[in-house]
């Protein structure tokens, strides 16, 4: 979800494509929130981070739940009532971001 929170601010232009290094390495700066993010090391965290959030930026928004769904691996939880709610959450989520790369690229005169 960082990754596509840090994607819709790219897109909305409140944050530059070359900051998304600085942004990574806020992220990733302690170890220990590194791996409550769930990556095994900050190396691996910082990297797959960075993937991702390009992952974003290339997509478009409407594609955005599926990615989400995907990075979560969500296709391969055995509980099928889970992975259905976790589809939906995605989908709720995909929409509230696309909304919020509107919002934050809305200029007032």
């Amino acid at each position: 979800m960082i990754s596509a929170l840090t994607a819709a601010y790219v897109l909305a232009g409140k944050l530059r494509r070359e900051s998304i290094q600085d942004a990574v390495a806020l992220y990733t700066q302690m170890p220990a929130a590194t791996t409550s993010l769930g990556f095994p090391s900050q190396a691996e965290g910082t990297r797959e981070l960075r993937e991702s959030i390009e992952q974003f930026i290339q997509a478009p928004p409407d594609e955005w739940p599926r990615i989400l769904f995907a990075n979560i691996g969500g296709s391969t939880l055995p509980d099928k009532s889970l992975t259905a709610r976790l589809m939906l959450g995605c989908a709720h989520f995909g929409l509230a971001a696309k909304n919020m790369v509107g919002v934050l690229g809305w200029k007032t005169t």
